[in-house]
Formats: C-alpha cells, sequence, structure tokens
C-alpha cells in the first residue's frame, strides 16, 4: 500500500480528487485505488517538556534545576482527543505502508510534521516528497509525475529552528517566573520582538516636538508665477517667528534673479513582486488585515488552487515559471485588471531580474497568481482583498516603469535663495 500524508483533511481530499476520484471516506483516512490518503491535524507530535528530562521540575520551577539542555531529544504526542485519535489512525497505517508520500506543506514546518510523526509512530520505511507550489489540478498531476526525494535539508532547519526555540524559550521562561514569581513567559523570537517595541515607545515618549517656522514667497519669471522656499545650507527652517519675519523683510517687493533651473526625466520602477512578509504588510497598509488574517487568507487561497504557496521569502521567479505568466494573466482578465491583463497575455514583456531571477528563487518563488480562473465576488472578504492585492502586484509588476519630468530652479533675491520644485507625470507606465 502506497500511503500519501497530507497536513489537514481538506488538502488531502483535494489531491484525491484529482489523482484518485474513486476514493471512499473511512475513519481518518481515504481508501483509493491508487493510494490510501490520510492527513495530520497541523503537529500530532512536539518536543516533550522540561519535566521529561528533570522530573522534579513538574509542579513547581526551581532555579538550582536550571538551565535543562536535552542530551536527546524526545518527542511526545500532543494533546488533545482529536490528536491522539488521529495520531492512532496514522499508526496503524504507516505500520502497513509500503511507501509514503509526504504531501505536507512544501517548507520547513511541513517536514518537521512529518518528521516528528514518523518518528513517534516507528516508522522507517521509503518516502517521497510531493512537491507543491501551487495546487491546481495540473500542478497536482505534475508533482506526481515527479516525486522528490525527502528534504532532509528543511527538516533539520525545522528541527533547529524548534530546539533553538526550546532551549532558550523554556529556561527562560523557568528561570524569570522562579526568580519573580507568577508566570512570566520569554522566548527566542517574542522577547527581541518585544525589546524592539519598547525601545520605540520609549523614543515615542521622549519626543519633545520644537516649533518651527518656514518662509515661502510668491515669484515671477518672463510672465510665470511660482513659488519658492526660503532655504540656507541644508535647512529651510527657521527657530523663530522672528527671523522668518526678518527674512520676509528682506525680499518683500524686491527683484531677484533665477541663478539655476535644473531639468530631468526621471523613471520611477514598477513594484517588485510579494513574498509572504510584503503581502502581510500591503494587506495591512491598505485593508487594515492582520499578519494572521493575511496569511489566512493566503493559505486558503492556496488550498483552493488559485494562489501559488504563500509561505515564501523570495520576490523572484525561476525563467521557467516566468514561462506561464501569460496563462496566469489570463486567469486574472475577470476582474477589473482584465484589458491590462489581456494585453499583457498577448505580448507578455521581459520585466528583467527584478522579477525573473532563479538565483534568488531557494524553495519557492514569489507569490502569483495561478492559471486557475477565479470570480472573486464570491470569495470571502479576506480572501478577495489579498487576491486582488496579489492580483494587481502580479500586473504592475510587468508593466514598464513611470516617468517624470522634474524641474528644480533656486531664484535669488537679496541675500536670500529659495528653492522651486515642480514634478509631472510623463509616462504613466
Amino acid at each position: 500500500m502506497k500511503l500519501v500524508l497530507a497536513e489537514k483533511p481538506s488538502v488531502a481530499r483535494d489531491l484525491a480528487v484529482v489523482m484518485d476520484p474513486a476514493a471512499r471516506r473511512a475513519e481518518g483516512y481515504l481508501e483509493g485505488r491508487a493510494y490510501t490518503w490520510t492527513w495530520a491535524l497541523g503537529h500530532l507530535a512536539e518536543l516533550a517538556p522540561p519535566e521529561h528530562y528533570a522530573p522534579d521540575l513538574a509542579g513547581r520551577w526551581r532555579l538550582d534545576l536550571l538551565p535543562v539542555i536535552p542530551g536527546a531529544w524526545a518527542l511526545r504526542p500532543r494533546p488533545g482527543e482529536a490528536q491522539a485519535a488521529q495520531l492512532a489512525v496514522l499508526r496503524r497505517l504507516l505500520g502497513q505502508a509500503a511507501e509514503v508520500v509526504v504531501a505536507t506543506d512544501a517548507g520547513r514546518e511541513g517536514e518537521a510534521i512529518w518528521e516528528y510523526i514518523a518518528e513517534v509512530c516507528g516508522y522507517a520505511g521509503p518516502a517521497q516528497r510531493l512537491w507543491l507550489s501551487e495546487s491546481t489540478p495540473a500542478a497536482v498531476r505534475a508533482a506526481f509525475a515527479a516525486l522528490r526525494p525527502p528534504m532532509v535539508h528543511l527538516a533539520a532547519a525545522a528541527r533547529a529552528r524548534g530546539q533553538a526555540d526550546w532551549v532558550v524559550g523554556m529556561n527562560a521562561t523557568m528561570a524569570l517566573s522562579a526568580r519573580h514569581g507568577g508566570l512570566w513567559s520569554a522566548g527566542r523570537v517574542q522577547t527581541p520582538t518585544l525589546a524592539l517595541l519598547v525601545a520605540r515607545e520609549v523614543e515615542i515618549r521622549g519626543f519633545r516636538p520644537e516649533d518651527y517656522w518656514t518662509v515661502d514667497a510668491g515669484l515671477r519669471a518672463e510672465g510665470a508665477t511660482y513659488t519658492g522656499r526660503w532655504f540656507r545650507g541644508d535647512t529651510d527652517r527657521l527657530p523663530s517667528a522672528a527671523e522668518a519675519e526678518a527674512v520676509a523683510s528682506r525680499v518683500r517687493g524686491q527683484s531677484g534673479r533665477v541663478a539655476s533651473v535644473e531639468r530631468r526625466r526621471t523613471q520611477e520602477a514598477p513594484p517588485r513582486l510579494l513574498n509572504l512578509t510584503a503581502l502581510q504588510r500591503a494587506a495591512n497598509a491598505r485593508y487594515g488585515l492582520t499578519a494572521a488574517q493575511a496569511l489566512a487568507a493566503a493559505q486558503a487561497l492556496y488550498e483552493a488552487g488559485y494562489l501559488t504557496y504563500p509561505r515564501t521569502d523570495s520576490r523572484h521567479v525561476t525563467p521557467e515559471v516566468a514561462g506561464t505568466f501569460p496563462d496566469r494573466l489570463r486567469a486574472v482578465g475577470g476582474a477589473a485588471l482584465g484589458p491590462i491583463a489581456q494585453r499583457l497575455a498577448g505580448a507578455c514583456p521581459d520585466p528583467g531580474k527584478r522579477v525573473i531571477d532563479g538565483s534568488k528563487v531557494t524553495d519557492h518563488h514569489a507569490l502569483l497568481p495561478t492559471a486557475r480562473a477565479v470570480d472573486v465576488a464570491g470569495l470571502p472578504q479576506d480572501q478577495a482583498l489579498v487576491y486582488d492585492l496579489m492580483a494587481r502586484r502580479f500586473v504592475a509588476a510587468l508593466l514598464p516603469a513611470a516617468e517624470h519630468d522634474e524641474i528644480e530652479a533656486i531664484t535669488e533675491v537679496a541675500v536670500e535663495t529659495f528653492r522651486s520644485r515642480a514634478r509631472a507625470l510623463a509616462v504613466p507606465g
């Protein structure tokens, strides 16, 4: 029996619909012709707690017993009735399996979920990795046709991160709580993040506003009127109203001369593709979504086959993926982007290394819409906002740069200087 292990039931069902549509539901798995399909419920096993290594810590944390540094790491089943029941199903299925296809999320945590399950269930048989960057039917079939060896480097990275979190978080939390009483939580990530927030808050509270004045002059040259702001050196601010009035008095009604005029054409590059962090920032700035809400929406879109794998830190794609841009552009054509997307699909431009650079793609490429068309109006609100944001960014990244005409003039009046600036859009891009 070949066993396919997904990260959650919905993913296992979606994979079976594509590869094994006759699969029938059983308790904790699907029985198919080609495969048995089953699932985890996220993490079903976790690192054992400190009292596993130091039993005297059970019930009371003591400074004299710290730090706890495991020599050999132990795992335990994660507490919970549903978790225990599914782990029992997996233990039985793994005991019967001739081979396992690991179909958990294609990343560090997905590898950790599988490795921990295999370890607590005692499975040491052959395994292959299903590597999906998108979950459309075509991508699923292609991935099953090109199964990979287990991604041991990702599993090692996940274990290292989890053990580092444990050593720092468990020991620091126990030490602080034992010293000060109550529960004081500390962690490898949360504590430095909190320190950054506190340092910023101290800066804000310590800020003392200072009044300043500026002087703007109405100027005229060759029949044209324009405005200039007084400056001297690298500042255009004056510390008092009296000094500002003195400048105004010196130049009021006086003649001057245009000392210099500089014109230039500047370019504004199109935005880059999104990775998860950039998506979360953009979704928060534009729609007020939290990082967790944006990730949940992106994950749901990925599982529905509308978005590529969201947990990526790359903002580039490989040349092979760039070859699929026309199909992806046609898929987003039903939204307000339609005319632009369809035009680009017909003659897809080469955006260069800002977008296409295989050397900057590690496990997964940048976030992209799939070639599966979606009715955005039929999506839940958060998913609709995230999809629209991501689709717009994809289209924008393929458009040419915007061009602006900029002009800067320096006008001298009496002994004072005034700077005038203007900027006009020349080519929208």
